[in-house]
């Protein structure tokens, strides 16, 4: 990537009212009776509930209470800038918001300030909000006590209110904020084909299914043409693996984009031309919110014996053994095995016969969560490259390397820049143990552009794994690198709106 300076910006929109008025106290209505309903809130409500009080609490001010009524307005505030096509604290139909309260009814309150976003989700418009001073002073204001949250999709992305008020005393209707429900996972998953031939090429797509199932579809892919097969559409719902053949060469990619465990994000990954007997992986870490996942597919007529080697940076090494029946997929989950709670690993696939492997990781960390998916490397190699990396804004970058042989290795690393100046460093990288590089931390290698050449004395296996927080979008990607530079390079995954 070139930088931020090429990317359109302002894809958020704020607005605040950050103290807005203090008026006499007017008494709360007595006789209301005690028992209360629960609060009524989507999904993503909650899920801004949960965030306001989580900052609030580690600024060390109490949480807000959830008020119904105040909910009920957030939410008919946002769904009228939507009605009426306006972004604003002033309304073209209802006025600015101490009319809006009076109109509604609401007494009681000596404090009142609000907070308007659009962004494309709950998350971008939460760190858009702490950003911004004056909303963020809303949001750690300590005199407020409850809240109420509007979010209505509309044009352009989420309309999010957040109504903030201080109520002496505080009414009835107003409650400690549950915790968001756990939305159900959804994944959509692309098979992307290029035929860069002068011919029409004719390709077979083959699903293998974890409970077993195989299903093959046949596409014809036109000469100099890509090709998207829509998964879900073509065989509905459930774990794969996916295999292509075709009569002529082709160039195979999978993307997925994904919404699981309240993480919201896509990957993508190019195949692999041929199953192997191993396969390695540098990247991996099960502490906090991470979920690292192995993925197994035996194309083969017949059962697959294979051994997971976890290699730890202390240098101890965790094995599990699996059996992968034949024609289909196989998931490891290796958060769930013993001896590797909490940490980074690597791993290393070998089998009985040749398979193919993958590794997920998903994440939700330090105000960003997505997820990113690679294909193994069948070898460990002398010299990698790694052509993507930038250090700037809210970008870390690894590089993560795994030994996997019985004696150091050592590494070094070649950073170029796009101004062609170059910064090295070197690793010795212990037996059968993974290391991590943090390139932001590197002196020279601030806000940057930047590329690697990995060379090492013994073998190794290198990746790459980025995460980023940008123009509202918070995610990672990883990819191992490239064994050797070439003259002819194809992508199969591409799109412009």
């Amino acid at each position: 990537m070139q930088g931020l300076a090429r990317w359109r910006e302002g894809t958020i929109y704020l607005v605040a009212v950050p103290i807005l008025v203090l008026i006499a106290v007017l008494p709360w209505a007595v006789g209301v009776p005690s028992v209360k309903a629960a609060v009524n809130v989507s999904a993503e409500e909650a899920r801004m509930l949960e965030l306001v009080n989580q900052a609030r609490n580690e600024a060390g001010l109490p949480s807000l209470l959830v008020d119904q009524q105040l909910t009920d307005f957030a939410r008919s505030y946002s769904q009228e800038m939507i009605q009426y096509n306006f972004f604003g604290h002033e309304s073209p139909v209802s006025g600015g918001l101490q009319q809006r309260i009076q109109a509604r009814g609401i007494t009681g309150w000596t404090l009142a300030g609000e907070n308007i976003a659009k962004a494309p989700n709950v998350e971008a418009a939460f760190q858009a909000l702490m950003n911004s001073p004056s909303h963020r002073e809303n949001i750690l204001r300590p005199e407020f006590n409850c809240i109420g949250v509007g979010v209505v999709p509309g044009p352009g992305g989420l309309y999010i209110t957040q109504e903030f008020m201080c109520f002496s005393p505080i009414p009835p209707t107003a409650e400690v904020p549950g915790p968001p429900p756990t939305p159900a996972a959804t994944f959509d998953t692309f098979v992307l084909i290029m035929n860069p031939n002068g011919a029409a090429a004719r390709v077979e797509v083959t699903f293998q299914g974890e409970n077993g199932d195989n299903r093959a579809y046949t596409y014809q892919v036109g000469a100099y043409s890509r090709f998207t097969v829509p998964v879900r559409e073509t065989v509905g719902r459930g774990s794969f693996s996916v295999r292509v053949k075709s009569d002529l060469p082709v160039l195979a990619e999978r993307s997925m984009y994904f919404s699981y465990a309240g993480k919201r994000g896509g990957s993508d990954s190019i195949g692999t031309p041929n199953p192997s007997n191993n396969w390695f992986f540098a990247e991996g870490y099960t502490g906090g919110t991470f979920d690292t996942w192995i993925l197994l597919q035996n194309p083969n007529e017949s059962g697959a014996a294979v051994t997971l080697s976890f290699m730890r940076p202390d240098g101890r090494v965790v094995t599990h053994q699996v059996t992968v029946p034949a024609r289909r997929r196989y998931t490891v989950h290796v958060d769930e095995i013993p001896g590797l709670e909490s940490t980074d690993v690597s791993t290393q696939v070998t089998s009985d016969l040749p398979i193919v492997a993958e590794r997920a990781m998903y994440f939700s960390h330090g105000g960003r969560s997505g997820g990113h998916n690679t294909i193994g490397a069948p070898s460990p190699r002398g010299e990698w490259y790694l052509a993507e990396g930038y250090t700037g804004g809210a970008f870390d970058l690894y590089v993560l390397l795994v030994n996997p042989h019985a004696q150091e290795s050592t590494v070094s690393l070649q950073f170029m820049r796009p101004d062609g100046s170059r910064v090295e460093r070197t690793v010795r990288l212990a037996a059968r143990s993974r290391c991590t590089v943090h390139v932001d931390d590197i002196p020279g290698l601030q806000s940057t552009d930047v590329s690697t050449q990995v060379t090492a004395s013994l073998p190794v296996v290198a990746e790459l794994a980025e995460y980023f927080n940008f123009a509202g979008i918070t995610d990672g990607n990883s990819s191992v690198g490239a064994g050797e530079p070439s003259t002819d390079w194809y992508f199969a995954e591409g799109c412009v709106l």
